[in-house]
């Protein structure tokens, strides 16, 4: 057949399958919003799995681009030193150029006549160069950039730092009170080398250290990106740098670590990936690559869902549509043409549906970003679907077309054509025979997965929120400080300072406790990181996570100190180092003994050796929640002058935490030297905490309630439909003495008949798939009995309510009338 035939043909199909549609408008809602749905769905997670997996970084030529990172002997990715990175940089031979660059934090930056916070960015200056990116105005570094103080800046910080002024270029900022120049901004399309951390400020690496740069060097905290070269590969980047770490792993090893110290650090491994999508070690993906995955599983089973509906809507459509179609054939038609005909008017349902589930997917991606986000500083994911999104869309309506129009055509044509013609097939088709049948209890199935992830997500999400953490921080305030302009403290001024400021502050109306840490002990992601403790000779060591906390942290968060005392203000830098530890880490350094007043060591630094420990306190799930009585260990702050800067007050209330900010204020204003940078509530950093659980278990409960609803619509549809089809049947039926009580239990028993053909079917698809997820969940088995038998309970029930309406319908049939009509 021609092209010009083949599209005269088409052209007749849409035509037909037009008036058709038009029609039966209530059958067309139907699909098409069963569809929007399922699509829209699949749109907003693909998007944002897009965004933060998929999509390339804005770069020139980013499929050359690698990144280079360590691998702990837990499988956890790490950083380089930039000794590390100096050497990786001299010996390697298959980058063309290479940088390293260290997400700093959040700062306080003054420009344009106010104060806001903003990210830094540390890179060497090769940094823009190897990603091919152009400024917007001015210029990026170039070698001896770093020994003076400018900057980079972004086109979001252009714009909402400096009011978009066209002369930006030498204008003058301050950093946490230190003057930079800017030298260039950036495009807007460029978002940095990580998602994780928009760049507001880039600045020369050994620029902001200063001195400090060399007593940092040895510590890992840089990352390394890198372009091939044209005759590299990764694998043979990979093969070279694997060869090439052993020897400066071993150059680089600092010399004061203990035995288990440096067996952790020799078990690092150098690994090389892809760094076309930017940061190997990025935060972003590394926590929402799984449960972006796994919420792509469930939407595709709910379009699957969607997909059998719509093509069970079509079985009963073609078959009230049997006699036209048995013409057809009598007529020659064979059934590629019928074939072509249903896919065409599949494929009408299914375009407009992916047109709007493309503009409510847009919408409800950038919802769930926004949800999920744990950083301080708005986030700068580029949401606007590219190409894959649209290719993706654009092959579901494909697929979904084929699929759907299939099974009707098959339904309907594998008959011979006079015995549709004639009626004869219209017999028992009961709700247990054909194609019917099997597309709902598929339907029941793939819902019961759904159902089951529903259930162990919201258990696990409500375990996480009821479980003992050990703290208290309803009634909790925190709030950033940073120094005012033109008042930057030195060392030795911050702890006589803060011995004067908390007292004052404890006296401001409805303030019950109040302490200075040097970050949140609340923090909105998993971060593992834990700082090595060894007690007095070496006999015991152990991972902690590590507190800087000055008087009344325990009393501020609710924490029972058990034995000994906490931090004190007459614990100076000039006396004997103090430390609380909680009970597990006393039972894992000192099992047969108090550990009040032995000494132990923290980390590898010098101020922290030789500490003594001068309290034991109540274990508590601190800086990661999901831990239960997890290790800690809690450093007398104000012992740590050089450690000071920009810390976190936090403050205690009898009531509401944001009634007393006023006030805690006028506090600051009156001393004169700091104000707060950000005000929050604790419980605020909580729930950014549990960010990632509750968008699983909200995500879950919708994608299980909206399949069952799908799954019990196909399961009416196809009980009223045979309901129809067997109204001679039934009026035989009652006219032989059938009560109208067994014949509504009839109709309702086959079609829970087929639920339970879905249960047996779901129920191990439903346990594999929740082992694949298992650890994401919080103190709760993947094989819980109890989830499981609720979530069959419901679907069972849906099923019951789906087909009542048809059997009340079953129960009103009038004998003589549904004789006469045959």
């Amino acid at each position: 057949m021609s092209f010009p035939m083949l599209w005269n043909d088409l052209l007749v199909d849409v035509r037909i399958a037009s008036r058709g549609l038009a029609k039966a408008p209530l059958f067309a809602a139907v699909a098409f919003a069963v569809l929007a749905l399922a699509l829209g769905a699949n749109a907003s997670i693909f998007n944002l799995l897009n965004t933060v997996l998929l999509r390339p970084i804005y770069a020139g030529q980013p499929e050359t681009l690698a990144a280079v990172s360590t691998i702990s002997a837990d499988g956890r990715p790490s950083g380089f030193s930039y000794r590390a990175y100096e050497e990786i940089r001299r010996n390697q031979g298959v980058f063309s150029s290479m940088f390293a660059w260290f997400a700093r934090g959040i700062y306080s930056i003054e420009a344009n006549g106010s104060l806001a916070p903003g990210s830094v960015v540390l890179v060497t200056p090769a940094y823009y160069d190897v990603l091919r990116v152009r400024p917007l105005m001015g210029r990026t570094f170039r070698e001896g950039d770093e020994a003076v103080r400018t900057a980079v800046i972004s086109y979001r910080c252009w714009r909402t730092r400096f009011g978009g002024l066209p002369d930006i270029i030498g204008k003058s900022f301050r950093v946490e009170g230190h003057p930079y120049t800017v030298m260039g901004v950036m495009p807007e399309q460029f978002r940095g080398y990580s998602i994780g951390l928009p760049e507001d400020i880039t600045i020369a690496l050994p620029a902001w250290f200063e001195a400090e740069q060399v007593r940092e060097s040895a510590r890992p905290f840089m990352e390394i990106g890198g372009r091939l070269k044209d005759d590299a590969s990764l694998a043979l980047a990979g093969q070279e740098l694997g060869t090439l770490w052993p020897a400066v792993r071993a150059g680089v090893m600092p010399s004061d670590l203990t035995p288990a110290q440096r067996k952790d650090f020799l078990a690092q491994r150098l690994s090389v990936t892809e760094g076309r999508a930017g940061s190997a070690t990025d935060y972003v993906r590394r926590r929402y690559r799984r449960p972006l995955f796994i919420l792509m599983g469930a939407v595709g089973i709910t379009l699957l869902i969607a997909c059998a509906n719509l093509s069970g809507l079509l079985v009963s459509r073609a078959a009230a549509r049997r006699q036209d179609t048995a013409i057809r054939l009598a007529m020659g038609a064979g059934r590629w043409r019928l074939l072509r005909q249903s896919f065409v008017e599949a494929l009408l349902l299914a375009l407009p549906a992916v047109a709007a589930g493309a503009a409510v997917g847009v919408w409800i991606s950038r919802g769930l970003a926004d949800f999920m986000w744990t950083s301080l500083l708005p986030h700068e994911l580029n949401l606007t679907p590219d190409w894959r999104v649209y290719g993706w869309l654009a092959a579901l309506a494909i697929l979904i077309a084929i699929a759907a129009s299939a099974a009707p055509v098959w339904q309907v044509s594998h008959r011979a054509g006079a015995s549709l013609i004639t009626g004869v097939t219209r017999g028992r088709a009961g709700v247990t025979h054909g194609v019917g049948k099997w597309l709902v209890s598929a339907q029941s199935a793939l819902a019961l997965v759904l159902l089951t992830a529903a259930a162990l997500f919201g258990a696990s999400f409500r375990n996480l929120k009821a479980s003992a953490q050990g703290f208290e921080v309803e009634t909790v305030l925190a709030m950033q400080l940073t120094n005012r302009p033109g008042n930057t403290m030195t060392d030795a001024e911050r702890p006589e300072y803060y011995r004067q400021l908390l007292p004052e502050i404890s006296r401001v109306p409805g303030v019950r406790a109040v302490t200075l840490t040097r970050t949140s002990p609340i923090i909105p992601w998993q971060h593992d990181v834990r700082e090595p403790v060894t007690a007095s000779g070496g006999a015991a060591e152990a991972g902690a996570y590590r507190h800087d906390v000055t008087p009344g942290f325990f009393e501020t968060f609710g924490i029972r100190l058990v034995r000994g005392r906490a931090m004190a203000f007459t614990d100076t830098e000039h006396t004997p180092r103090v430390a609380v530890v909680s009970m597990s880490l006393a039972a894992l350094l000192f099992p047969s003994g108090d550990a009040v007043g032995r000494r132990i060591s923290v980390g590898t630094a010098r101020e922290g050796q030789n500490v003594q420990i001068a309290g034991i306190a109540e274990d508590a799930s601190l800086w990661n929640i999901r831990r239960r009585r997890p290790p800690q260990i809690y450093l007398s702050y104000l012992q740590q002058p050089e450690r000071m800067a920009s810390p976190l007050l936090e403050i205690r209330t009898s009531g509401p935490p944001e009634a007393v900010a006023k006030d805690v204020t006028r506090v600051l204003d009156r001393f004169g030297r700091e104000y707060p940078m950000r005000t929050m509530p604790i419980r605020e950093l909580v729930d950014m905490t549990l960010a990632q659980d509750r968008l699983m278990a909200m995500l879950s409960v919708f994608f299980g309630i909206f399949p069952v609803v799908l799954a019990a619509v196909g399961l009416y549809g196809l009980v009223a439909f045979n309901v129809s089809r067997r109204t001679a049947e039934i009026g035989v039926r009652m006219a032989l003495g059938a009560g109208r009580a067994r014949l509504m239990c009839m109709v309702v028993k086959e079609a829970l008949a087929l639920v339970a053909f879905g249960v047996v079917i779901g129920v191990p698809l439903a346990l594999a798939c929740a082992r694949m997820a298992r650890g994401m969940l919080y103190e709760v088995s993947p094989a819980d009995p109890l989830l499981l038998g609720a979530a069959c309970m419901v679907l069972f029930t849906a099923g019951g309510l789906a087909a009542l309406a048809p059997a009340f319908r079953a129960m009103r049939v009038q004998p003589i009338q549904a004789l006469r009509s045959e």
